[in-house]
């Protein structure tokens, strides 16, 4: 029966590898009766098949998989494998970072020029450089556009263009997400301090707070707020909330005035 299932692996590695050439260090713990030995470099020649076939849906452009395929060709024995199939997993990962990096810039801001130092690591095959800068550009991209949506007035997007497209390092592209993040937790009207920085309380709230309060009633203190708001995130509020130390929740049916 064990025998059988290896044998099953075997079938559906050949038919995911495709075109792939499977290196004899796979087939020939099956032919000399190795079942565990089998099972086991089976089972990561599959892993790295399957890494490099999302790593090209993920990353397109990118072509990963003509950097895995000769080197899984060319493996010789079971730690080469389990090896290779680490480094394609951690391949894998970097390039859904980055491809959906790519992906939330191209819908967010489609007429941007996307800076050098976002691409460069692509081009050049670094693809532990390239998860941090898409990354860090689409933190920037993501708050200054959340930023927008609670206060348009603010024009993050509008003010941060000329930045992002001349942005030339990691730093810069860091830089302006800081920015961005703090604009957008100051859009939503209410934050709190750490001592070193300023951070969202829940959602936020949507309009102008006009008044703060601790107040404990009897089930622990919990901050209260007041002012000319109406949600935080998808729930209603009638200007007045409790904030329970996760999100903002309404106090009854509010106030109307």
């Amino acid at each position: 029966a064990a025998a059988e299932k290896v044998g099953a692996a075997l079938d559906i590695l050949n038919a995911e590898a495709g075109d792939w050439q499977i290196p004899a260090v796979v087939t020939t713990p099956i032919g000399s009766g190795q079942i565990e030995a089998a099972t086991a470099i089976v089972e990561d020649a599959r892993a790295v098949v399957s890494a490099a076939r999302a790593a090209d849906a993920a990353l397109p452009d990118a072509d990963l998989s003509a950097d895995i395929r000769p080197r899984f060709e060319a493996v010789t024995s079971a730690e080469q494998m389990a090896a290779l199939r680490a480094e394609a997993e951690v391949i894998l990962s970097q390039a859904e970072v980055v491809g959906g990096a790519l992906t939330s810039l191209g819908t967010l801001v489609p007429d941007w020029q996307i800076p050098a130092v976002v691409t460069t690591p692509i081009e050049e095959r670094d693809f532990t450089a390239a998860a941090e800068v898409a990354s860090a550009a689409q933190r920037w991209i993501v708050n200054a556009a959340e930023a927008d949506k609670k206060l348009a007035d603010i024009g993050a997007l509008e003010r941060v263009r000329p930045q992002f497209e001349s942005a030339a390092s990691l730093a810069d592209l860091q830089a302006g997400a800081d920015l961005a993040e703090s604009w957008n937790v100051a859009a939503a009207n209410v934050a709190r301090w750490d001592g070193h920085a300023w951070s969202a309380l829940g959602a936020g709230l949507d309009g102008a707070v006009r008044s703060l309060a601790a107040f404990d009633d009897g089930s622990g203190p919990r901050l209260y707020a007041g002012g000319d708001f109406t949600a935080s995130g998808s729930t209603p509020l009638a200007r007045i909330a409790r904030f329970d130390g996760v999100a903002w929740q309404p106090l009854a049916s509010g106030l109307d005035g």
